[in-house]
């Protein structure tokens, strides 16, 4: 099953008082489907941070696999009992932000081009 999502993405320009919304965009079926293969990468490289036990393993967005692992916890008291027995801050997945605008560049041109 591809997860597919709808996203709207709002082009706005700022000023030193305000933000007006000069265009929003509609992207049906946004998907990371054409990057499968990276995220495996990121996954294989992960479940080897955990079996060496070393949190340092976690695949970087500067390792440009086009994902990422990175904190996401909802304080610094929202940790997890690492394979090293220690205790460190919840992490997940994440696209690169370089993917992430790749994507939406992609639909918007062939928004354009319809």
């Amino acid at each position: 099953m591809i997860k597919q999502f709808d996203v709207f993405v709002i082009e706005y320009i700022k000023s030193d008082e305000s933000e007006i919304i000069n265009k929003i965009n509609y992207i049906k079926n946004f998907s990371f489907e054409s990057y499968k293969e990276d995220a495996k990468k990121v996954f294989k490289k992960t479940l080897d941070a955990f079996y060496k036990g070393d949190e340092l393993l976690f695949p970087k967005a500067s390792e440009n696999i086009s994902f990422h692992i990175r904190p996401k916890a909802k304080n610094n008291m929202d940790t997890f009992e690492f394979t090293n027995g220690e205790q460190i801050t919840k992490r997940t997945f994440w696209a690169n932000k370089s993917i992430v605008d790749e994507i939406i560049n992609k639909k918007l041109l062939q928004t354009d081009e319809l």
